[in-house]
């Protein structure tokens, strides 16, 4: 039986079950590269936070468990390197956690949106640094959330878009 973090097994339909620690699997929920050569690639866990690792060594040399670095911690999900400066990765974590992390220093800084009236966040809640100006986040909530300055603050794009409401949903159509 599979499970957030590896497998169980049984031999005697449930009694008795086997947990094998030693294998190197994981839940991944979303992936990210930064614009390094080569590149990084950076992955969001369920229970093991977010990691990086690099996406080729030099030589014949195969990629390994030590070659990876751990990120951010808590559930980890999205993860998006500054385009202009992969110094800057932004890292996510369950219910709209939000972190800015410098990535030269190891500092890290809570960038969620501090007034949360009004605002659900999913589980896994998405965000996209605007491919136009790295210092743009949006964040997806139950409104489409805006900081236009690398999460030092947040502006309300929309109007709750979870009523069901066809005027906010105008893409939606029946068959």
């Amino acid at each position: 039986m599979g499970y957030d973090y590896g497998m169980a097994i049984t031999f005697d339909s449930g009694e008795n079950w086997y947990h094998p620690d030693e294998l190197p699997m994981a839940q991944l929920y979303a992936i990210g590269v930064d614009m390094d050569y080569p590149y990084n690639v950076y992955g969001g866990m369920q229970d093991f936070g977010s990691w990086k690792g690099p996406s080729t060594k030099k030589g014949r040399f195969p990629i390994r468990f030590e070659d990876w670095e751990h990120v951010q911690g808590g559930d980890g999900f999205y993860n998006q390197v500054d385009p202009t400066n992969s110094r800057w990765l932004y890292s996510e974590s369950q219910f709209g956690g939000l972190s800015r992390i410098d990535q030269k220093t190891g500092k890290r800084k809570n960038i969620s949106m501090e007034d949360k009236s009004g605002i659900r966040f999913n589980w896994n809640a998405p965000f996209l640094l605007s491919p136009h100006n790295p210092n743009v986040i949006y964040h997806g909530a139950n409104m489409v959330l805006r900081s236009s300055n690398r999460g030092e603050s947040w502006d309300k794009l929309s109007p709750d878009l979870t009523t069901n409401d066809p005027k906010k949903l105008k893409g939606v159509g029946a068959v």
